[in-house]
């Protein structure tokens, strides 16, 4: 199960890959801590009556079974059609995670999702998941306007992603520490 306030892990197997890429697409405007818990019930809930070798086996097995939309319910994750779309969409891209670049995986699962996914699962990744905490941080406490919301247009948001990643090079911390404190601090606030 994914642990919302220790998402930073460099060194996940493919399943537990794919298992955080799951997780970082159903916490989109979400509580974490109660999606993290309605992914586990997911994947073990649906686990138990049939062995899977990874989680993106099994949602391809629903899909097939035409069934993901009824495991979705059961295990109460909501948008039950965003997320199987975007589950469906997931599981046959042909890159590896890996690999996939940031400009690949946001075409299928958009800026900040990929942008959270790959921060949070490589070193070294100058990318910045722009959710309301983040912009809040940014507003509040760099003095650097941005709106309430994460910005739709892909150059505002490369644009205050940049100012972002300006500001954390700064602080002297890595980006995902720096993330997770901003987030941790906001939501205890």
């Amino acid at each position: 199960m994914i642990n919302p306030a220790e998402v930073t892990k460099f060194d996940r197997s493919d399943a537990q890959l794919e298992e955080f890429l799951l997780f970082a697409i159903v916490v989109a405007g979400k509580n974490s801590k109660i999606q993290a818990g309605k992914l586990a019930e997911f994947l073990l809930e649906t686990g138990i009556s049939k062995p899977f070798g990874s989680p993106f086996e099994m949602v391809r097995q629903f899909h097939a079974d035409n069934a993901l939309r009824l495991h979705l319910e059961r295990a109460k994750l909501g948008q039950y059609n965003r997320l199987a779309k975007v589950f469906v969409n997931v599981v046959n891209m042909p890159w590896s995670l890996r690999d996939v670049t940031v400009e690949q995986l946001q075409l299928v699962v958009g800026l900040k999702t990929a942008r959270f996914f790959l921060m949070h699962s490589r070193q070294n990744v100058m990318v910045a998941a722009l959710d309301t905490h983040i912009l809040a941080h940014m507003r509040e406490n760099l003095g650097i306007p941005t709106p309430k919301s994460t910005p739709t247009n892909p150059r505002k948001y490369l644009e205050l992603e940049q100012l972002f990643l300006t500001a954390v090079d700064k602080s002297g911390k890595s980006l995902a520490d720096y993330d997770l404190e901003v987030w941790k601090s906001r939501r205890i606030a």
